[in-house]
């Protein structure tokens, strides 16, 4: 095979993506339903000093934290506290900020499968991230009139961001 095309330029490699509909997003065992989009961003805290009067520098970082935010499409099931919503209701699990008692409640595990044309087969890659010590920071509730839907979000706060990934 050529390895540059007519006008010279390298050939791409064509590879399988990974698509949102291979997505889940799990809350301890529970899946969360009706989830329309999901950011995780995970930040560590890097500090650079200097000294007066010396080119000597430091830098040092301070513990890593990080925020997800999901938005969802309220249907029956996608309520807090009904059956399948994969969030617990409110008050108790990962809204309430004073109870560590079950700490596999405070994980949030985001889990993409990839791999060619995965009808009928299994993924060849999971590519997977763990939230632990989640809470649940903030919550709101819309309603638009046009297009009659109703949308939730959360804002969830958590401390470490781990590498769950699977290939094969």
């Amino acid at each position: 095979m050529a390895t540059t095309d007519i006008f010279g330029k390298t050939v791409q490699e064509i590879q399988s993506p990974f698509t949102a509909d291979r997505a889940l997003i799990l809350i301890g065992d529970q899946a969360v339903a009706g989830a329309q989009n999901i950011t995780i961003t995970y930040a560590q805290p890097v500090q650079k000093r200097r000294s007066i009067g010396s080119k000597q520098a430091l830098i040092f970082s301070g513990q890593p934290m990080g925020q997800i935010s999901i938005a969802r499409l309220v249907a029956q099931k996608a309520i807090p506290g009904l059956d399948g919503s994969g969030f617990p209701a409110f008050g108790t699990g990962i809204w309430n900020a004073c109870d560590f008692s079950d700490p596999r409640q405070r994980e949030l595990k985001f889990e993409m499968q990839g791999g060619p044309c995965l009808v009928g087969g299994n993924a060849t890659n999971i590519f997977a991230l763990i939230a632990t010590g989640c809470v649940i920071t903030n919550y709101s509730l819309s309603a638009e009139s046009e297009s009659v839907s109703i949308s939730d979000a959360v804002t969830i706060d958590f401390l470490q961001l781990l590498d769950a990934s699977q290939t094969s």
